[in-house]
């Protein structure tokens, strides 16, 4: 997934994070945007609700022509903006469409944009549990913040989307490089609700999921482990084991990959999966 067209301020904001890295090819469209459309800029002009949004849809196929063979979304739901999202993602189709949601944080929505954030939420579930789409990545700015622990208010979304875009890509690079070690399973076809999740190694017990996934029935853990260490250390295996045991105890299709990377600390990436509509909570 290298083509990401974010929706509204808060998917630009996190398209904008993706861009630092030369791998993404990037475009935004939200309201009262500053750029041109051959730059990847696209200004849908403000409308009043959700409804006006969901009868102006302009047309985006030749803004999105070179998004292909794949293309994700990035949004959030909340948003009025959010009602051109079924609209848009109709012009593309005839591609793989994978969807990157951002659940409201902490802060007390109003009664509109609660009842909008609940029926995207469950609309864009159903329509990739129904195949339409190839995954909904489901992440909570509640959950980015307790991992984060205190974050000044200036800044404050910035590190969140950070972390997100961080361990994203990360994840993206690991699926396209060959292990040292690996038994990564296939994804089923029907787990395609998922999140992300990060945490150092040797720390299972403060696993950070990026939204608290229920019903998870595959997990895929990408676990980033100095080189030099790979060469001379010899319990990383049983260490690896350990780590992963737990998940096994709770029924999940466990599966990793083992990858060597120059970084003096360790990390391990995560993938859960689901075929259960999430609430809306």
């Amino acid at each position: 997934m290298d083509k990401l067209v974010g929706l509204g301020a808060a998917g630009v904001n996190i398209v904008n994070e993706f861009s630092n890295f030369p791998q993404y090819q990037c475009y935004r469209i939200d309201a009262g945007i500053t750029g041109l459309k051959k730059d990847g800029y696209y200004d849908v002009g403000a409308l009043n609700s959700t409804e006006e949004y969901e009868k102006n849809c302009p047309s985006v196929k030749n803004f999105l022509k070179n998004a292909r063979p794949e293309i994700g979304l990035v949004m959030a739901g909340s948003g009025k903006i959010s009602g051109l999202s079924l609209a848009l993602l109709e012009q593309v189709r005839d591609r793989k469409i994978h969807i990157m949601y951002i659940k409201a944080g902490e802060r007390r929505m109003s009664k509109n944009a609660q009842m909008t954030e609940r029926a995207t939420f469950g609309v864009l579930q159903e329509y990739a549990r129904s195949g339409l789409f190839e995954s909904f990545s489901v992440i909570s700015n509640n959950s980015l913040k307790d991992i984060l622990g205190k974050t000044p208010i200036i800044g404050y979304y910035d590190a969140l989307n950070s972390l997100l875009v961080n361990t994203v890509h990360m994840v993206n690079v690991f699926e396209n490089s060959k292990p040292v070690m690996s038994d990564l399973s296939p994804i089923a076809d029907i787990n395609r609700i998922c999140t992300y999740g990060f945490s150092k190694f040797g720390e299972k017990d403060q696993e950070n999921l990026f939204f608290p996934l229920d019903n998870i029935r595959q997990k895929r853990y990408y676990f980033a482990i100095n080189k030099k260490q790979l060469e001379v250390d010899g319990d990383i295996n049983s260490k690896i084991d350990e780590y992963l045991n737990q998940s096994e105890e709770e029924e999940i299709d466990t599966s990793y990959g083992i990858y060597p990377t120059n970084y003096e600390e360790n990390f391990v990436y995560c993938k859960a999966y689901t075929n259960s509509i999430q609430e809306y909570k």
